[in-house]
C-alpha cells in the first residue's frame, strides 16, 4: 500500500512524505504507482525547476520525503502545487482505496 502524508500548519502544506508501493500490479506494469510517482515528481520538479522555491526533497526508492520551506515571496505558488498533489493523489485514492491511504496532519 502507498502511504502519504501531508502536514498542514494553519492553511499551508509545510511537509508531504509518500511511501510504499501499490502491489496493484506487477513491477513496471503497477497503474497505481506509476500515476502516484509521475504526479508527485512532476510537481516537486515544478517546485523546484520552475517556481525556484527553496524545498528539502528526499526521492529514494519507494519514499519520497518533502519539506517545504515557505517564504512570502514564493509561497502562492508553492501553495498551489502542493494542494495540487494532495488533490492528485486523493482522486487517484478514491479509485483506488485498497492501495492508497491519505493522512493529513493539522498543526
Amino acid at each position: 500500500m502507498i502511504k502519504t502524508v501531508f502536514w498542514r500548519e494553519s492553511k499551508h502544506i509545510t511537509r508531504f512524505q509518500i511511501e510504499g508501493h501499490a502491489n496493484y500490479s506487477d513491477y513496471g506494469q503497477d497503474i497505481v504507482c506509476s500515476a502516484v510517482s509521475a504526479l508527485a515528481l512532476a510537481i516537486i520538479n515544478g517546485m523546484t525547476e520552475i517556481v525556484k522555491a527553496p524545498a528539502n526533497c528526499m526521492i529514494d526508492e519507494g519514499r519520497i520525503d518533502c519539506k517545504l520551506e515557505i517564504t512570502s515571496e514564493l509561497n502562492d505558488k508553492v501553495q498551489i502545487l502542493a494542494k495540487t498533489l494532495e488533490l492528485g493523489i486523493g482522486e487517484i485514492a478514491k479509485e483506488y482505496p485498497d492501495y492508497i491511504e491519505v493522512k493529513i496532519i493539522t498543526k
